[in-house]
C-alpha cells in the first residue's frame, strides 16, 4: 500500500496533493491497492483511502507557503479588479447611453432643421415659378431688413450747419 500511495503520489504535482487534487489522488491510491488486493486474491474490498497528513517535504515547505501565499494574493488581485470592475460598469453604461441620447437628439435636431429648411425652400421656388419679380424683390428687402436690424446707421448732415447727427434703426447699439 505504501508503494502505491508514493507511486501516485510522486505521479502528481505537490500541489495537486496538497490541496484541489486531493481527492483524484485518494480515488486512485484507492483503484491501485483494490487491484493489488484483487491480484493477490486477499478477498477484502477497500472502501475508502484517506489523506490524513499530507505535507510538502521540508526543504520546500517555505517555497510552497510562498507559492500560496502568491495565490491568495492574486485571488486578492482579482476580486478587487472586479470589484472595480462591477463599480465602474454601471457608470460606463450610464455615460454611453447618455452620449446615445444625446447624439440622438442632436442628430432629431438637424434632421428637423434640414427638412424644414428643405420645405421652405421648396415653397419659395414655388412662389418664384408663379412670380418671379415680385418673390425676388421680396427677398431682397426681407435679406436687406435682416442685416439692418441688427446695424447702427447715423446720418451725418453738414448742410444743417453744425455736424448733425441722426440715428436710424436702434439695432446695433
Amino acid at each position: 500500500m505504501e508503494a502505491s500511495i508514493r507511486l501516485i503520489v510522486g505521479d502528481n504535482a505537490i500541489d495537486a496533493v496538497l490541496t484541489t487534487g486531493k481527492l483524484e489522488v485518494q480515488n486512485r491510491i484507492m483503484l491501485m491497492v483494490q487491484g493489488i488486493a484483487d491480484e493477490y486474491q486477499l478477498g477484502i474490498d477497500i472502501i475508502a483511502i484517506q489523506l490524513m497528513d499530507v505535507q510538502a517535504p521540508a526543504q520546500v515547505s517555505a517555497a510552497f507557503r510562498d507559492v500560496a501565499t502568491a495565490r491568495e494574493d492574486m485571488q486578492a488581485y482579482i476580486n478587487e479588479a472586479e470589484g472595480y470592475m462591477n463599480e465602474r460598469l454601471p457608470e460606463a453604461l450610464a455615460d454611453s447611453v447618455e452620449m446615445v441620447n444625446e447624439a440622438l437628439g442632436y442628430s432629431a435636431i438637424r434632421v428637423n432643421t434640414a427638412t424644414g429648411d428643405a420645405r421652405r425652400f421648396t415653397a419659395l421656388a414655388e412662389e418664384y415659378r408663379k412670380a418671379p419679380t415680385v418673390t425676388a424683390v421680396r427677398l431682397h428687402l426681407e435679406t436687406l431688413s435682416e442685416l439692418l436690424d441688427n446695424v447702427s446707421v447715423t446720418v451725418v448732415d453738414e448742410s444743417a450747419g453744425a455736424l448733425t447727427h441722426y440715428n436710424l434703426g436702434g439695432g446695433g447699439e
